[in-house]
């Protein structure tokens, strides 16, 4: 068994957001701030991991809480997730990955709850050659119906490592 406890604190703005062309933080509601407002981001990560011959594991939570400078965008966050890998022979390997996570808004009522899953199948063609195929569902349940929404996504992949 392994176990890991982490906190950390940031602080950044939006300079990154607004080079990529990603939407501003409080765009979804008509509070959005200041491109060169600061945020911090203050978090605790706790990890329990378990290696075994043919299945690994790992269970996390974690808190999390944004605070804005200047506006009342604040934002708090709780999850957890389930990873699970096991070895199905020398080199297939089924990865089933689960979350669920709770948001809290300043300037909102009730919460939001994101629950995710991912399902993935690599086959390993020797050391540097793989094939990945995986499906994933990504959900959020909000109050604010403008923001609710659920996502499924395939995927086919192949890798090569240099």
């Amino acid at each position: 068994w392994k176990a890991s406890l982490t906190a950390k604190r940031d602080a950044t703005d939006q300079a990154e957001q607004a080079l990529r062309g990603a939407r501003q933080f409080g765009d979804q509601n008509n509070q959005r701030s200041n491109i060169s407002e600061a945020f911090i981001l203050s978090s605790i990560n706790a990890e329990l991991a378990r290696a075994g011959a043919r299945l690994n594991a790992t269970w996390g939570l974690t808190v999390s809480r944004r605070s804005a400078s200047a506006t009342n965008l604040d934002e708090t966050r709780r999850g957890t997730v389930l990873r699970l890998g096991y070895r199905l022979g020398p080199t297939l390997t089924l990865d089933a990955v689960g979350g669920l996570e709770v948001l809290d808004f300043q300037n909102s009522a009730g919460h939001d709850i994101e629950r995710n899953g991912d399902l993935r199948l690599t086959w390993q063609f020797g050391r540097a050659l793989n094939v990945e195929a995986g499906v994933s569902v990504e959900n959020r349940d909000s109050p604010r119906r403008l923001v609710n929404y659920t996502e499924r996504r395939a995927s086919i992949g192949l890798g090569y490592r240099f």
